[in-house]
């Protein structure tokens, strides 16, 4: 089997490129589950890498942020409308993680297969809000605190 994957290597400690030399797939309607057989391709180290994707999971990430945020609304929609009006997306947002949401119904009810692709735009949206609402709020305020004070202006004459 031919291909290459970059990787994190055992010996050489860090991303690598990495000779593929078997894959098992063993994806499901519940998400893709693909197992690959690896050789780094600088020092031979041999390894085992699984990537699982599932929107299905992203939709359960985000109904739980939802809900330890702003308490549960009896509907996703209602939620989303809740998570709005506190604030803690914009409408762009939560346009966006409607989208997400559909999709992870999809693949739950109808056995809908998001391409790899689609999964990381769902992870790339989710964890732009679950950075948004966890993290830069704290992050900004220490950079604030670095921020030296402004030197008062003389007055003038």
């Amino acid at each position: 089997m031919a291909g290459m994957r970059y990787a994190p290597c055992g010996m050489c400690k860090q991303m690598t490129a990495h000779n593929v030399v078997a894959v098992e797939d063993r994806s499901s309607e519940e998400g893709s589950d693909v197992y690959y057989f690896l050789t780094c391709a600088g020092c031979r180290c041999v390894s085992m890498a699984n990537q699982y994707n599932s929107v299905m999971g992203i939709r359960a990430f985000l109904e739980q942020l939802m809900i330890l945020k702003v308490g549960d609304q009896g509907t996703f929609e209602a939620n989303l409308d809740e998570f709005l009006r506190e604030g803690y997306i914009s409408k762009m947002h939560r346009k966006a993680m409607s989208h997400i949401l559909d999709s992870g119904h999809a693949a739950i009810h109808r056995m809908h297969k998001p391409t790899e692709e689609d999964l990381n735009i769902a992870l790339d949206i989710t964890e732009a809000i679950t950075a948004a609402i966890y993290f830069h709020e704290s992050d900004a305020k220490s950079v604030a605190e670095r921020v030296p004070p402004r030197t008062p202006r003389p007055p003038k004459v």
